[in-house]
């Protein structure tokens, strides 16, 4: 699978990453997304997890439409932490 696109996203309390492939077979998209929280409160952290993290684990999307795909990653995030307050596409 080929990454196509990848997000940093903050809700009030967390932050996660959204990271979007396209299919090796060219039939759809793959969006998985994972979150930590709490969030730092001037960024997201450096390395690995502090003993007061959450990890909230990963879930995965899948589509034919990869802006459909994208928007339902981020609905799951919604979900599971409140609010999107800021999405920033990573140019990698």
């Amino acid at each position: 699978m080929e990454k196509v696109k990848s997000y940093d996203i903050e809700t009030a309390n967390s932050w996660f990453d959204v990271i979007v492939y396209e299919k090796s077979d060219g039939s759809g998209f793959v969006g998985e997304y994972s979150g930590i929280s709490p969030k730092a409160t001037q960024g997201k952290p450096p390395g690995g997890q502090t003993p007061i993290m959450k990890d909230w684990g990963a879930g995965t999307v899948t589509g034919s439409d990869l802006e459909q795909v994208v928007q339902q990653c981020f609905v799951e995030i919604e979900k599971i932490d409140g609010e999107i307050v800021r999405s920033i596409e990573r140019n990698e």
